[in-house]
């Protein structure tokens, strides 16, 4: 019998972390796993999302935490979300038991034929630097085999950081990054092969998603475009307003800052990771600058335009490359004449990678 354990960013109260486990306990599953357990372990709640206010380090921090404080319906539906979270921790992703928050105790827990690191940013050291979840543990944790799957690294290392990476990855039987020059870096800093594999979300084709979010309640019942910001720039109003002139139908904001940044016909504010995809799924065209929603609306074939970002577009731009998508950013002040997405292309390219990423979770189900 396979017992497989994934130790991931599984408590984040973020769409794309929650989502990407569930495809990757999904994928093994298919694969052939006997058991996969998502390990409950977050060694900072704060970076989780799961605390109202930040570490009273500055006095702009200090500021913000007595704006929060006054703004009470923001605190409200913070809790709500995180009991929708909660709810998909407990019945999507199978994770039971008490929340670990010290790698001492969760050594005590491991008890796993094989140990996979999932992906999402584990591996972004100015995010994380855990080294948990680079499965750094002791000998006494009688784990067989350790593997990275999609390990997204997301940022430029400094030569110290790199100096970790070496040392931290020296136990991993095969490791898999998400992003492909990544890997390719990291393959010639470590002096061994590094696999470039799919973000997890992408092992599960679109009908797989559709069936998880059918059923549920509908947030929006007219036609609709959606708005999802990780964060904001003070053009990002001007840059919706381009790409919506002329859109007569609704302009719907998801937004889960506690401030509202961008004007829209409709705010959703608590919104269950089932309804995040249905929105997607649903929509007329995406504006977004989150990978994740970019990702889902490529396995869904839908008209997106991407907002670039100061930091971490290497993620989207890998997706273009890997499938072959012209560049959808959109800046402010600049037209723009997008091409219609050739998802033909798309999709081909996408089951092939899907195809090689499933080979390499066989592997890892069956040991090699």
């Amino acid at each position: 019998m396979t017992k497989i354990g994934i130790i991931t960013t599984s408590h984040a109260v973020n769409y794309g972390a929650v989502l990407q486990c569930f495809a990757l306990r999904y994928s093994l599953f298919n694969a052939g796993a006997d058991v996969v357990d998502v390990v409950n372990y977050c060694s900072d709640e704060r970076i989780a999302g799961r605390k109202e206010f930040k570490a009273c380090s500055s006095l702009k921090n200090v500021i913000y935490n007595v704006l929060i404080f006054l703004k009470y319906k923001y605190r409200k539906n913070r809790k709500q979300l995180w009991v929708l979270f909660d709810e998909f921790k407990r019945e999507r992703l199978n994770i039971k038991g008490k929340l670990i928050n010290n790698k001492k105790e969760l050594e005590e827990t491991l008890f796993y034929d094989t140990l996979i690191c999932g992906s999402d940013q584990i591996w972004n050291l100015n995010l994380f630097n855990d080294d948990v979840y680079f499965l750094n543990f002791s000998t006494q944790v009688h784990t067989k085999f350790y593997y990275a799957y999609s390990a997204s690294i997301a940022e430029q290392l400094s030569k110290e950081q790199e100096l970790q990476f070496k040392k931290l990855t020296k136990r991993f039987k095969q490791i898999s990054i998400r992003e492909k020059k990544a890997a390719e870096w990291l393959g010639m800093l470590l002096n061994r092969t590094v696999l470039s594999t799919l973000d997890p979300v992408f092992l599960l084709p679109a009908n797989e998603w559709s069936k998880l979010c059918s059923g549920i309640q509908k947030l929006v019942k007219e036609k609709y475009a959606l708005v999802f910001m990780i964060s904001h720039e003070k053009d990002d109003q001007k840059i919706v307003n381009t790409i919506a002139k002329g859109f007569e139908e609704k302009l719907v904001i998801l937004n889960l800052h506690p401030f509202k940044y961008l004007r829209g016909d409709l705010y959703l504010n608590i919104v269950s990771p089932e309804q995040f995809i249905a929105l997607i799924k649903d929509a007329e065209f995406i504006i977004t600058d989150s990978f994740h929603a970019t990702s889902f609306s490529i396995i869904f074939n839908k008209v997106f335009y991407n907002i670039r970002r100061s930091t971490r577009n290497i993620r989207i731009e890998n997706l273009y490359e890997v499938l072959e998508i012209d560049n959808r950013y959109v800046e402010a002040g600049k037209s723009f004449k997008t091409k219609n997405i050739d998802y033909k292309k798309v999709n081909h390219n996408l089951n092939n990678n899907r195809d090689a990423s499933m080979n390499y979770i066989k592997q890892i189900v069956g040991g090699k």
